[in-house]
């Protein structure tokens, strides 16, 4: 009679076990992660100024990492973020895939779009990150606007004079100056005045450079670019959307779901797409700051 009776017990406490998860991986460790949102500017720049204090404050982590996609790998397994900013080659985020829906996903990314990459950081060196993905995301305009990268006055930091911006044609986005614009598509073909960019391309107010070979006009605004215009036979497009004057209206709303507006739409803060005259073959990215 014992012997039924322990026996019964032992299979009451084998039950409890397999019920409960005794012995096993923890419920806790089966809750969705808390991401801590952060573009990779910060992170990167942390680990530039102190590796010690980096591992520190970031190891073991989760993360929803803005960034730009760079170093696809050909097999899938992994990429590289740099900064939403600027480049940076200092130190390295190398972000590893951990299933095939991911590396699904990381195919429809080209070399420099924006990213949201969701992991936990599972290694840190002097030079680099190791984040281990749990998933990709492109990001909303909300999103961008909400990640900003830490403020810093350092000239080495990826932040030093940039500025946020969401949407970028041919690596050129708004509030670059003339330097950098040059840096990143080289030499205009010409520079126009007002009366000649209008007269030329029915377009607004301002001087423009002309880049004939990019189908470009970019205008500036006291030394920062404010407008950047794609032309009809430009082979360029929107980097983050991947759209350009052969798309449609339905096109556009469909690659912004955050947008407002109808024939302008106001893809971020600050950033809008006038496609008024997207059937003449013209767009153009503008920044406004109320």
């Amino acid at each position: 009679m014992k012997k039924l009776t322990y026996t019964i017990a032992f299979l009451l406490i084998i039950s409890l076990c397999l019920f409960t998860g005794c012995g096993g991986e923890n419920k806790a460790d089966n809750k969705p992660a808390n991401y801590i949102n952060v573009d990779a500017g910060t992170l990167l720049q942390d680990l530039y100024k102190n590796a010690m204090n980096a591992k520190k404050e970031h190891n073991g982590k989760d993360y929803a990492i803005l960034g730009r996609v760079v170093n696809i790998n050909i097999d899938g397994k992994g990429f590289d973020i740099l900064p939403t900013k600027v480049n940076w080659n200092k130190t390295n985020i190398a972000c590893l895939t951990t299933n095939d829906a991911q590396k699904d996903k990381l195919s429809k990314y080209k070399n420099g779009d924006l990213i949201l990459v969701k992991g936990k950081i599972t290694s840190i060196t002097e030079k680099t990150y190791t984040v281990k993905i749990n998933d990709i995301e492109i990001p909303t305009s909300t999103a961008v606007a909400g990640i900003s990268d830490a403020k810093s006055n350092d000239k080495n930091s990826p932040e030093h004079n940039g500025v946020n911006y969401y949407e970028s044609v041919g690596g050129v986005h708004l509030g670059m100056n003339e330097s950098e614009v040059k840096n990143t598509i080289g030499n205009p073909s010409a520079l126009l005045s007002e009366e000649e960019t209008v007269k030329q391309f029915d377009d607004a107010y301002r001087k423009s450079w002309y880049f004939k070979k990019q189908g470009l006009l970019i205008q500036y605004d006291q030394g920062k670019v404010c407008n950047i215009v794609i032309l009809n036979n430009s082979p360029l497009h929107l980097d983050r959307s991947g759209l350009n004057c052969s798309n449609s209206f339905e096109d556009f709303k469909a690659k912004y779901p955050n947008a407002n507006g109808k024939a302008i739409l106001n893809i971020a803060k600050g950033e809008y797409l006038f496609l008024n005259d997207l059937k003449k073959g013209k767009i153009t990215l503008s920044i406004y700051n109320n």
